[in-house]
């Protein structure tokens, strides 16, 4: 956990176009850049560098069908799920719009227990990893944008909480600053945290 500013809590920053080791591809969308020309191209990628009999069959059945299923999602979670419960990880989850599971803890305290903890869920992503990544991209993130930060300020402004002008340099700003001045908008509201998941970031600010 990294915290920008006393008030402002960074959870993490998912795995989203990294688990795609092609680079990003030019778009004609005012020179964004995507992390792929389509969904199937980005499976492709991906099944290009995969080893995993699991994820394998997962990735053949997008590339045919044209998206990953929530039942492959679930089941390549369920794997997570019992590796960390094999080595005393007794989770909870809470199911995001975007149909991805957050866990809800409980935590270990101390930092020598969570940094166990860190490497056991490492350990034990081998399947989720890729899949949770590729199956967020697919739900929060239909113009495969390569950038999160654009990503983010594109679904603010389609919720209506920021006005177009409001674009990445404000959004990186306001991160900065948040000590002296807060965000434009309710950082914790559901919309605002439903567009920092999309994109792969965990934001949120403690009263």
């Amino acid at each position: 956990m990294r915290s920008l500013a006393p008030s402002l809590i960074i959870i993490g920053l998912l795995v989203t176009t990294t688990a795609c080791t092609a680079e990003p591809t030019p778009s004609t969308d005012t020179d964004l850049e995507k992390v792929a020309g389509s969904l199937t191209e980005l499976f492709e990628q991906q099944l290009e560098h995969e080893s995993d009999p699991f994820v394998i069959d997962v990735l053949e059945r997008a590339i045919e069908s044209g998206s990953i299923t929530q039942s492959d999602y679930d089941a390549a979670h369920a794997m997570y799920d019992r590796c960390m419960s094999d080595l005393g990880h007794e989770l909870n989850y809470e199911r995001r719009k975007n149909g991805t599971l957050a866990e809800t803890g409980p935590f270990p305290d101390s930092q020598d227990e969570l940094d166990a903890f860190s490497d056991d869920a490492e350990g034990c992503a081998g399947q989720l990893a890729p899949i949770e990544s590729l199956f967020t991209i697919q739900n929060g993130n239909p113009e495969l944008l390569a950038d999160p930060e654009t990503q983010v300020v594109r679904c603010l402004a389609d919720r209506g909480l920021t006005p177009d002008s409001y674009d990445e340099d404000a959004f990186r700003s306001d991160l900065d600053e948040l000590a002296e001045s807060p965000f434009p908008f309710d950082v914790n509201s559901p919309e605002a945290q439903e567009c920092f998941e999309n994109a792969g970031l965990g934001i949120q600010v403690e009263p």
